[in-house]
């Protein structure tokens, strides 16, 4: 494949905002996606569940969530790929969250989130996000500290995507009707 650099980037409005948007992180298990999804032009186009399984909504709340992506390319052996990382939080520690902490760690995930700018991004498409490193879950030491949980996804991957309304429509989420 030729690799040909055919763009620029205009000046642009100072009017991003950074962080993601409250409510807005969705997550499935990474084996409950078909594989056939469609990428077109860095953003997804079509993306099939396996029937019966659902994505499900993580309420974080403002400036509870945020999202680094670093680009690893090595010339000498014509390697180029991204390590993004997914951090959040969850207040309120329980027994329930306990065990879905647990179960987190133990699936890999497709996480599909939305910026502070409107824009839908998705990680763990390739070869899954995962709940690796230091999670941490506690209560605090005084009455404002945070009583819950810390986490951080990891996805390794080829290529960075944003994904489409009509995606983000055709979606099956827990709770929600499409």
């Amino acid at each position: 494949m030729a690799c040909i650099l055919d763009a620029g980037v205009d000046a642009q409005c100072d009017d991003s905002l950074g962080g993601i948007e409250q409510g807005s992180i969705l997550i499935a298990q990474w084996d409950t996606i078909e594989t056939d999804w469609v990428a077109t032009a860095g953003e997804i186009t079509s993306l099939n569940q396996v029937a019966a399984t659902y994505f499900y909504r993580y309420h974080v709340n403002n400036d509870g969530a945020d999202f680094l992506a670093t680009e690893t390319h090595t010339p000498e052996t014509g390697n180029y790929f991204e390590t993004g990382v997914l951090n959040f939080t969850l207040g309120k520690m329980s027994k329930e969250k306990n065990v879905l902490w647990k179960t987190l760690a133990s699936k890999s995930c497709v996480i599909i989130f939305k910026d502070n700018n409107g824009v839908f991004h998705i990680i763990g498409l390739e070869r899954g996000a995962d709940k690796i490193g230091t999670n941490t879950r506690g209560t605090g030491r005084v009455a404002g500290d945070l009583n819950g949980y810390l986490a951080s996804f990891t996805d390794i991957s080829k290529n960075a995507y944003t994904v489409s309304s009509s995606v983000m429509a055709s979606i099956a989420i827990d709770g929600e009707s499409t």
